[in-house]
């Protein structure tokens, strides 16, 4: 049986803490406003899904580069490594979805 959290045997795990950089606000980056920046990218990542389903050697290779983006602004900010390792699993993902695609694209028949 676990001891009760508030019992004299029971330590708190403490959580670790990211460490905080300072940053300027997204509004003093981009042109517009922050939440405009967050519909364009949003805009950007469904074309990049639409190019994939539609045209896999291409979009593919799309995707990683975007990924590749995010991974390089993701390892400038300290505490997101974990996150940057994730999003290079995908974009290994997407360079081998770009490979299979290419390799095993139909044979053009001559008109």
């Amino acid at each position: 049986m676990r001891p009760a959290a508030s019992s004299p045997g029971c330590r708190a795990v403490p959580r670790r803490r990211r460490r905080t950089v300072p940053r300027r606000r997204i509004d003093d980056l981009v042109p517009g406003s922050a939440q405009a920046a967050v519909y364009a990218v949003g805009v950007v990542e469904i074309v990049a899904g639409l190019t994939v389903a539609l045209a896999p050697r291409f979009g593919g290779w799309l995707v990683a580069g975007w990924l590749a983006g995010i991974i390089v602004n993701l390892l400038t900010i300290p505490g997101y490594y974990d996150i940057a390792l994730r999003d290079f699993g995908l974009l290994l993902g997407a360079v081998a979805l770009a490979r299979l695609a290419e390799r095993y694209r139909p044979a053009r028949t001559p008109d």
